[in-house]
């Protein structure tokens, strides 16, 4: 699903277990650092814990120490480094060849998985690419 309100793009990609997986281009705000979520029920976080979470596509893997809030982890990508590894995940995802991509949980043994359909249309890659902008 992907959404558009106020310059702001909002891509979300759910599963069968209701957990989310989204990624936020807030291009027509103030402050335009991307960020993507996930809000899961396969762990229990503390809010303001650091989780670090382990996303798998094509045999690949792109770690993120996420921050929880609520039921939901973040990660922003404030700065060059951050903002390097969100546009190399947002791309992994647009080329990805599987049919699906993994979010792993080390520290709690668990895992999920989300569907990798119609990514490469809604995400697009490159110039089109959803973080273009931000």
């Amino acid at each position: 699903m992907s959404e558009f309100a106020q310059g702001t793009i909002i891509t979300t990609i759910f599963n069968e277990r209701d957990s989310s997986f989204g990624i936020v281009c807030p291009s027509g705000q103030l402050d335009a650092t991307p960020s993507f979520g996930i809000t899961t029920k396969q762990i229990a976080v503390q809010s303001g814990e650091h989780v670090l979470v382990q996303i798998l596509i094509d045999g690949r893997n792109y770690p993120f120490h996420m921050t929880a809030e609520f039921s939901s982890l973040g990660f922003k990508g404030a700065g060059r480094a951050a903002r390097e590894s969100m546009g190399a995940l947002a791309d992994a995802l647009a080329r990805g060849r599987q049919r699906n991509f993994v979010v792993e949980y080390p520290k709690y043994g668990k895992s999920e998985s989300f569907s990798l359909l119609d990514a490469r249309r809604i995400l697009g890659t490159g110039r089109t690419g959803i973080l273009e902008g931000c």
